[in-house]
C-alpha cells in the first residue's frame, strides 16, 4: 500500500488553519481532518475484507451414504460481493475530495516532487487526475451506484462478475438463480473480481489491485 500519511502534520496545519468562513455549518480543518482518518481506516477495512477467501458450510442432505459436500458462502451471490467491491471504490474516491476539502481548509502548498528545490506547485485533482486507477474507481461508483453517463477514466469500466478458484462442482435449484458453487472438502476458496472497459475490449486486472492503488497517487502531493 502507499507510504504513511502524516496524520501528526495535517494535525498541526489543521490547528493552524482558520475555523470556517463565518458559517456555522463549514467544517473546520481538524473537523476534516478527522473524517480522513476514519476514511483510511475504512478503506483498510474494506482491502482487507475484499482479500478473504469465502468460507465454506456443509450442505444438508437426507441421503446417509451421500458424501457430505461444502457450499462456498456468498458465491450464490455474486451481485452482493460485486456491490462491496463498488463500495470499497467508492471510498477510496470520496477520499479523494475529503483530501482535497482539507488542504483547501487548511490552505497547504502542495508540491510535487521533482528531485531538487521545492518541486512544482500541484493541487489534489491535479494529482488525481494523473492517476487511472483512481480515474475507474470514481466512473465505477458514480456510474454503478449513482448512474451516471460521464467518464473520468475514458473507459467507462464495469466488473466483469465474480471467478472462484477450484471449485468442484455448481448445484442448482429453484432457491437461486446463480447456483450454489459446491467443494468436497471444507476449506476456504479463493476469489476475484476483473475490471474491464464498458466494451469488454480492455482489462485492467484485479479489482482489488487497482482500487487500492488509486490511493497511492494522491500521497504523490506533499506540503
Amino acid at each position: 500500500m502507499c507510504e504513511p500519511i502524516d496524520w501528526g502534520l495535517m494535525s498541526q496545519a489543521a490547528k493552524k488553519a482558520k475555523r470556517g468562513s463565518g458559517s456555522h455549518n463549514q467544517k473546520t480543518a481538524e473537523q476534516v481532518a478527522h473524517e480522513l482518518k476514519t476514511q483510511i481506516r475504512v478503506i483498510i477495512r474494506q482491502y482487507d475484507q475484499m482479500k478473504q477467501r469465502l468460507g465454506t458450510v456443509a450442505e444438508p442432505t437426507n441421503d446417509p451414504q451421500r458424501p457430505v459436500q461444502y457450499r462456498v458462502i456468498g458465491a450464490d451471490s455474486p451481485e452482493l460481493l460485486m456491490d462491496q467491491m463498488l463500495d470499497f471504490a467508492g471510498s477510496v474516491w470520496q477520499f479523494k475530495d475529503r483530501l482535497k476539502k482539507y488542504v483547501d481548509l487548511a490552505k497547504l502548498d502542495l508540491r510535487e516532487p521533482t528531485g531538487a528545490g521545492k518541486g512544482t506547485p500541484t493541487t489534489i485533482e491535479a494529482a488525481a487526475k494523473q492517476s487511472l486507477p483512481l480515474m475507474i474507481c470514481a466512473d465505477l461508483y458514480n456510474h454503478e451506484k449513482h448512474s451516471e453517463c460521464d467518464t473520468r477514466s475514458g473507459y467507462p469500466p464495469k466488473l466483469n462478475g465474480v471467478e472462484l478458484q477450484k471449485i468442484d462442482g455448481m448445484m442448482w435449484s429453484s432457491e437461486t438463480v446463480s447456483g450454489r458453487a459446491i467443494v468436497n472438502t471444507p476449506r476456504p476458496v479463493e476469489w476475484s473480481i476483473e475490471i474491464v472497459s464498458g466494451d469488454s475490449s480492455s482489462s485492467f486486472g484485479s479489482a482489488v489491485k487497482t482500487i487500492i492503488t488509486g490511493v497511492r497517487v494522491l500521497d504523490s502531493a506533499h506540503p
